[in-house]
């Protein structure tokens, strides 16, 4: 399985693909929203982890954006925010 981690926290990112990659998934990291929205067009993913925290773009924009991109993709929503 191919995923997109969106993750602008280096460190968190770097320990969530090493356990998805022990998984034996497949991962891209995206570091800001920016990045993110193309590489959801260009890239087969079977699902995306979007962190809204440290994201150089709204979390809400950015998952409004991926939903009209591929309206079937699970989104997994990381969140600090109450």
């Amino acid at each position: 399985m191919r995923v997109l981690l969106n993750a602008g926290d280096k460190p968190g990112a770097a320990f969530l693909r090493q356990g998805l990659e022990g998984e034996g998934y497949s991962v891209d990291v995206s570091e800001d929203g920016n990045r993110a929205n193309p590489m959801v067009q260009e890239a087969g993913y079977d699902f995306v982890i979007l962190d809204f925290g440290p994201s150089l773009r709204d979390g809400f924009e950015m998952l409004a954006a991926i939903r009209a991109l591929r309206e079937e993709l699970p989104i997994l929503v990381l969140t600090g925010r109450l």
